[in-house]
């Protein structure tokens, strides 16, 4: 799909074809084929099951025994009006995902391949199978963010309606996005510091942090904090080449960042990096919790568009270090990718189609 949009968007702005239908249809060609590719997966993604019973309770009329998101509900209703089978929900929503994704950057922009690139390789692409409504309103919170960017606030706010439809949880991310916009991790001493601490102390931080965000679980309605404890998970710092090569790309990173925020001045990078920073930071704290790493899923995907824009800053300044440093960039996440899908990573591994 990498190849497939670099081309399709050279096509679509090629002065070769001055037909803008014809255009727009190679622009959105890998839509398609991603809908349709991931639309047809059986039983890929730890919550598949779930999906599928809840489109079967709809058209059965049982859905009132769920409690989802009525953004969500309404699709399932419409498609199930339709007289359409439960594979009609993975390819709409698939559709509705990468759309959005797409939609997040202008059509003006060399950004896109690369984004779509990191969406993969940073192993969003498999969440995305997995939790589909949060990937939903993250790929609608990625659109807010540049429309916000760009001062049209009135769509800033619909779009946020809309993503709010699918899941709730996406007011925590949006509220930050005003404050956000500002250079608040410009710090890169600081900012090392605070990840290098959570790595060490992150286990000891997580009782006082659960007890702090407890209002968060009250206004979505996770309330029980014996709920919560159930869903705790263990953290493994790790070691090895795959633990060197992520915190050295975080650390690449976080050193390119002034050079990539005086490039990109008038872009959404500076939003992009401060919840990135904050997903680092915050990532061996609650990646221990279930509820509050699904929370850090708004943070920790801004990676895809900060290490765009990085590389895209690498590649444009083309010295013979910086391309090095982008090729570290594409070579560290293929092998994460790989990692990934041989690790089974949201039980995406074993892909098969219906």
């Amino acid at each position: 799909m990498v190849i497939s949009s670099h081309i399709s968007v050279s096509i679509a702005r090629s002065s070769v074809y001055d037909d803008k239908l014809l255009g727009k249809g190679f622009y959105y060609l890998p839509i398609l084929i991603y809908s349709l590719f991931w639309g047809l997966r059986y039983n890929v993604g730890t919550d598949f099951q779930s999906y599928e019973n809840f489109f079967r309770s709809v058209k059965m009329n049982t859905s009132n025994i769920y409690k989802l998101e009525p953004g969500y509900h309404f699709l399932n209703e419409i498609l199930a009006n339709l007289d359409l089978t439960s594979t009609s929900i993975f390819i709409v929503t698939s559709f509705i995902v990468v759309y959005f994704l797409y939609k997040s950057v202008s059509t003006k922009s060399n950004l896109l391949p690369i984004v779509i690139f990191f969406y993969f390789t940073t192993s969003t692409v498999l969440f995305s199978q997995n939790g589909i409504r949060q990937s939903i309103a993250l790929c609608i919170l990625f659109i807010v963010i540049r429309f916000f960017v760009e001062k049209k606030y009135i769509k800033s706010i619909i779009l946020l309606i809309l993503a709010f439809l699918f899941h709730k949880s996406v007011l925590i991310p949006a509220m930050l996005i005003p404050i956000f916009y500002r250079n608040i991790f410009s710090s890169r001493i600081l900012v090392l510091i605070a990840m290098l601490f959570t790595l060490i102390f992150g286990t000891e931080l997580l009782p006082y942090l659960l007890k702090q965000s407890a209002f968060i679980f009250t206004a979505l309605n996770y309330d029980q904090l014996d709920r919560i404890l159930k869903f705790s998970v263990t953290f493994e710092k790790g070691s090895g080449i795959g633990f060197l090569l992520k915190i050295s790309i975080y650390i690449l990173t976080i050193y390119l960042s002034p050079y990539v925020k005086n490039y990109f001045k008038l872009s959404p990078y500076i939003i992009f990096y401060n919840f990135f920073i904050l997903g680092i930071i915050l990532e061996p704290i609650i990646s221990q919790n279930y509820f509050l790493n699904r929370i850090n899923m708004y943070f920790l995907p801004m990676r895809i568009f900060v290490y765009a824009y990085s590389c895209l800053y690498l590649m444009k300044n083309n010295t013979t270090k910086n391309y090095l440093f982008a090729l570290y960039y594409f070579i560290a996440h293929i092998l994460f990718f790989i990692a990934s899908v041989y690790s089974n990573s949201n039980d995406c591994g074993y892909f098969q189609f219906r």
